[in-house]
């Protein structure tokens, strides 16, 4: 799939899945393009719990990519024999391993359109059978699996999709305005939500009426790129009519290091970051750090009224 807004898309990558199999070899190929960078995560299903998780991870800076093309999906068959990855980069495949999503970023902002990746699936005698359209841009390995694999995988996502916001709802509900991680929010049950390692992830829910504004407060991170998102309780990017939903590092503005973000119906006081709701009362703040090696966790309180705001900004 080339398009992903659910489960907490961001507005600043483009996301690319692919359903795979642990029988299978496959090798991903890309060109960079325009992209400053690529991650790419391998999801299995949590033989204990039943969930899904993130097994195994792998990213490209395009600075770094030197001549690394390829990416090598070992199935479990394939993991004692040896390989020459002198070219490329490899990711082990466990035994319930079921897809592979990669996220081409532009730290500007800008739309990124030029990256090309293939996925091709090699047969046990290490021949590739290219099971790709290659007149297509972003492609998928789709056709490799049954017919039977592929309905029981699309009842599964859309079945945890569904039961995971609704119970992610109920949860946040009981901490919103505040960062708190709900007792009801393990590491395992985010793993609902596709995850990616490379993240480092704060945030919570937010419940406002027409005239409130949650406030964010926060030391900016060392980080490769970071954001701040609105998104519904869907996990999905808003798009408000009025103001923006999202904010990159590079566009917040920062005093001392740190950094302050208004979310609300209403613009904040003059000068000020703003997230805009669109009119939403109840929705997700999620921040995501990036290959982060410094950061410290945010906090949020609510300013109840218009006359509260220059005192909240003193």
């Amino acid at each position: 799939s080339d398009y992903r807004k659910f489960l907490g898309d961001s507005p600043d990558a483009r996301y690319l899945t692919a359903p795979i199999e642990s029988k299978y070899d496959y090798e991903l190929t890309f060109d960079m393009g325009d992209a400053d960078y690529l991650g790419v995560v391998i999801y299995d299903t949590n033989p204990l719990t039943g969930w899904n998780r993130a097994t195994d991870s792998l990213y490209v800076l395009a600075e770094n990519v030197g001549n690394a093309k390829h990416i090598r999906l070992a199935s479990i068959s394939s993991i004692d024999q040896t390989t020459n990855q002198a070219d490329g980069l490899e990711l082990q495949l466990s035994e319930t391993a079921h897809t592979v999503m990669v996220r081409a970023y532009r730290f500007d902002g800008s739309v990124e359109e030029n990256s090309h990746i293939t996925i091709a699936v090699s047969s046990p005698t290490g021949s590739k059978s290219d099971i790709t359209n290659q007149t297509r841009q972003h492609t998928s390995a789709g056709d490799a699996l049954s017919v039977e694999t592929r309905l029981a995988n699309t009842s599964r996502f859309f079945n945890e999709t569904w039961q995971g916001s609704r119970a992610l709802a109920r949860a946040t509900a009981a901490t919103a305005n505040s960062f708190e991680r709900p007792a009801e929010v393990s590491p395992d049950f985010v793993g609902i939500f596709y995850p990616t390692p490379d993240n480092s992830y704060h945030g919570g829910a937010f419940d406002l009426a027409p005239n409130e504004h949650l406030v964010i407060e926060g030391k900016a991170p060392e980080a490769t790129f970071w954001s701040v998102t609105l998104q519904n309780h869907w996990m999905q990017s808003l798009a408000p009519s009025i103001g923006k939903a999202s904010l990159r590092g590079d566009e917040i503005v920062l005093r001392d290091g740190r950094y302050r973000i208004w979310i609300g119906a209403l613009p904040p006081p003059q000068g000020e970051n703003w997230l805009s709701t669109g009119g939403l009362k109840q929705g997700l703040v999620a921040i995501r750090y990036l290959l982060a090696t410094a950061e410290e966790a945010p906090s949020a309180c609510v300013v109840q009224a218009a006359d509260s705001m220059n005192e909240a900004i003193r």
